[in-house]
C-alpha cells in the first residue's frame, strides 16, 4: 500500500509541484485520502495507515522533485491524522469524513507554517495588505483576512470530506464484492490441496 501511494506521490506529485500548479498539495492530499480510506475498509490491521504513510514518505525521498522535505512531512502527518481519526471514530463514514477533512485541511496549515518560517511575520502583513487591495479592487468591502482563511479551510475541508466518503464507499464496495466467508476460504484451501 505504501509503495502504491509513493508511486502516485512521486509521479503525479513531482509533476504538479515542478509545474508550480496552485494547490498541488491539496489535490495530492485529496487523492491520498481517497486511496487510504478505501484501503482502510479492506485491510483493517492496526497501525496500517501510519506505517503506510511512513513508507510513502521515505520512498518520496528518491523523488526527482526539487522539494522533498515538506511533502515527506505532509505525507506522514496526513497518515497520522487519518490513523487517529479512524481509530477514534471508527472506520465508518464518520471517521473517514472527519479524517479526510482534517488531513486535507492540514495542507493549508503546513503551507502557512513553512511560509512563515521562510518569510517571517512580515508574511502576515503582506497577506493582510493583499486582501485589502483585493477588497478595494473588487468592491467587496466585507472581505477580511480571517474570512479568506476560513473560506480556504472550508473548501479544503469539503474536499477532504468528499474524498473520505468516496473512499469509504469504494472500499466498502470492494470488500462486499470480493470478501469471502471463512467457510468459503476453508473450502477453497481444501479443494486446492486435494490431490487429483
Amino acid at each position: 500500500m505504501g509503495s502504491l501511494w509513493a508511486a502516485f506521490e512521486i509521479v503525479v506529485g513531482s509533476f504538479l509541484h515542478n509545474l508550480r500548479v496552485p494547490f498541488a498539495g491539496t489535490m495530492m492530499a485529496t487523492a491520498s485520502v481517497f486511496l487510504i480510506t478505501a484501503a482502510a475498509q479492506v485491510w483493517t490491521d492496526k497501525g496500517l495507515i501510519w506505517r503506510t504513510a511512513l513508507v510513502c514518505a521515505l520512498m518520496k525521498s528518491v523523488s526527482p522533485s526539487a522539494v522533498l522535505l515538506s511533502p515527506m512531512i505532509g505525507i506522514f502527518v496526513e497518515g497520522v491524522i487519518l490513523q487517529v481519526s479512524l481509530r477514534l471514530l471508527g472506520r465508518g463514514w464518520l471517521g473517514c469524513a472527519a479524517g479526510g477533512a482534517l488531513a486535507v485541511s492540514y495542507t493549508l496549515l503546513q503551507k502557512m507554517v513553512s511560509l512563515t518560517i521562510i518569510y517571517g511575520m512580515d508574511l502576515m502583513r503582506v497577506f493582510t495588505g493583499l486582501v485589502q487591495f483585493a477588497s478595494q479592487r473588487t468592491g467587496w468591502q466585507g472581505l477580511q483576512p480571517g474570512g479568506v482563511l476560513l473560506a480556504l479551510v472550508s473548501i479544503q475541508g469539503t474536499l477532504g470530506i468528499t474524498a473520505g466518503l468516496a473512499g469509504w464507499y469504494v472500499g466498502r464496495r470492494v470488500q462486499d464484492t470480493y470478501a469471502s466467508s471463512p467457510e468459503d476460504v476453508a473450502r477453497l484451501i481444501t479443494t486446492q490441496s486435494t490431490p487429483r
